[in-house]
């Protein structure tokens, strides 16, 4: 007799129980989807990408009422989800954030940047934000030397109807405060980051 594998599901509050229990000790995870998702390692030029694009957001916060958080997560509870995107943008003040996690809603701009993680961000992830109608999602793609730009969320088929890709070269302004325009240069590691 042959017994098919199940994958178990699990909700925000069991995952947030498991993590309180110490269950994951000290490695990263995620919840995607009801499902606990190791996380890739962070290493130089994902690394230093991340905070170089930190620091370009940051420098808009008190001008625009912004608030940039870094590898922090925001709960989806009601797609069984919490992830840990590299970067988000929200209008949420630092005060919300400290009594409740950020929802989707809150969510102006999501940053993914991808090296080892690309099909997990492309797969996994994308349809996640889409469907929890995150309204801009950009995907920073080390691999391939681009940022991928998805807008215009279908929540209910979980995709964008808007994709376009920036190259080297190229600048992109992001749909909630346009008039801030940045290089894909200026975002993408130089050459001699690797």
């Amino acid at each position: 007799m042959t017994v098919a594998a199940t994958r178990a599901r699990f909700g925000v509050q069991d995952y947030y129980k498991m993590i309180e229990a110490g269950v994951f000790e000290d490695r990263r995870v995620e919840l995607l989807d009801g499902e606990i998702v190791e996380m890739s390692p962070s290493e130089n030029p994902h690394h230093f990408t991340v905070h170089r694009i930190a620091r370009l957001f940051r420098a808009l916060e008190a001008r625009h009422g912004l608030y940039t958080f870094v590898q922090s997560p925001f709960a989806i509870p009601d797609q069984a989800s919490e992830p840990e995107p590299d970067l988000y943008v929200t209008r949420a003040s630092l005060l919300d954030q400290a009594e409740q996690k950020a929802g989707p809603q809150d969510v102006l701009l999501l940053i993914e940047v991808a090296d080892s993680s690309l099909r997990k961000d492309r797969m996994d992830k994308l349809p996640l934000y889409a469907r929890a109608g995150i309204a801009e999602f950009w995907i920073v793609n080390l691999a391939e030397d681009c940022i991928e730009v998805y807008r215009s969320p279908d929540q209910a088929m979980g995709v964008y109807g808007e994709e376009r890709i920036i190259a080297r070269g190229e600048a992109i302004c992001p749909k909630a405060f346009p008039e801030f325009s940045v290089a894909a240069n200026v975002i993408l590691p130089n050459r001699g980051d690797e």
